[in-house]
C-alpha cells in the first residue's frame, strides 16, 4: 500500500522526497514487516540517523499484509477458480467411475448365465368376412437370415454405447454411432447390451422389434432362436 516513489526515496536513502516524518516512519514499518524484518530495529536505525524526529513518534496500525512466504487471502477470483478445478475433478472422477462400472459389469455378464427371453408371437388381425381387401404397404428389405441361425441387426439412431456376444463370445464392444446399421449371426443367440436403449432398434430374424427401451435406459437383452 505504499506508492513505488516513496519505496524508492526510501531505497536510495532520498528523505527530502518522502513526505514528512511521521509518514516516514509508518513506511519503514510496514515496509520492515512485509520483508520479514524486525520493524523495531528498522526505526532505531532511523532514529539514530534522525535523532530530532524520535519525539514526535505516532503509532501506525499494524497492516494487514502478510510477510513474505506466507499464504495471501483467497481473492474472489482465486477462489472461484479453485471451485471451477474442484467440479471439473469431481466429473472427470465420475465419467471413470461409470466407464469402470461398465466394464466390470461387462465382465460379469460374461461369466454368467444369460437369460431367456420369453417370446412374444404377433398377433394377428382378423379381416370381417366379404370385407374389401386392404392393400399391404410395401415392406422395407429384412437381412436374409439362414436356416436354424440367430439374427440380430441393430439399426441405431442416437450414439450408444453396446456390448455384443454371439454364442456366449464377444462380438462387439463399443460405440454404436448414429445411422450405423451393425447385423450380428449365430447359431443359437444373441445377447446385446446397450446404455441408450431409445437410440437401438432391433429386427431378429427378419422380426422388427423397434426400439429397446427408452432414451438413455441402461438394456440387457438375449435373443435366442426358437427350435
Amino acid at each position: 500500500m505504499i506508492r513505488r516513489r516513496y519505496l524508492e526515496a526510501l531505497e536510495d536513502d532520498q528523505p527530502q522526497l518522502l513526505p514528512g516524518a511521521v509518514y516516514t516512519k509508518g513506511f519503514l514499518r510496514n515496509y520492515a514487516i512485509y520483508l520479514g524484518l524486525d520493524p523495531n530495529h528498522v526505526l532505531s536505525l532511523y532514529h539514530r540517523q534522525h535523532p530530532g524526529e524520535a519525539d514526535d513518534e505516532v503509532v501506525v496500525p499494524q497492516p494487514t499484509i502478510r510477510p513474505r512466504g506466507t499464504s495471501q487471502l483467497l481473492t474472489g477470483g482465486t477462489l472461484g477458480g479453485l471451485l471451477l478445478v474442484v467440479v471439473l475433478a469431481i466429473f472427470a472422477v465420475y465419467a471413470f467411475r461409470q466407464v469402470q462400472t461398465f466394464r466390470h459389469a461387462g465382465t460379469a455378464a460374461a461369466a454368467t448365465p444369460l437369460p431367456t427371453p420369453t417370446s412374444i408371437p404377433p398377433t394377428a388381425t382378423p379381416s370381417p368376412t366379404g370385407a374389401a381387401a386392404v392393400p399391404t404397404p410395401a415392406l422395407s428389405p429384412t437381412p436374409v437370415v439362414p436356416l436354424n441361425a440367430a439374427a440380430l441387426t441393430a439399426t441405431v439412431s442416437q450414439d450408444s454405447w453396446a456390448q455384443v456376444q454371439v454364442d456366449g463370445k464377444q462380438a462387439f464392444e463399443g460405440i454404436l454411432r448414429a445411422g450405423q446399421s451393425e447385423t450380428w449371426t449365430g447359431k443359437s443367440d444373441v445377447f446385446l447390451w446397450v446404455g441408450n436403449a431409445g437410440g437401438v432398434s432391433v429386427t431378429f430374424n427378419g422380426q422388427k422389434m423397434g426400439p429397446l427401451g427408452n432414451a438413455g435406459q441402461v438394456v440387457r437383452k438375449d435373443f435366442r432362436r426358437i427350435g
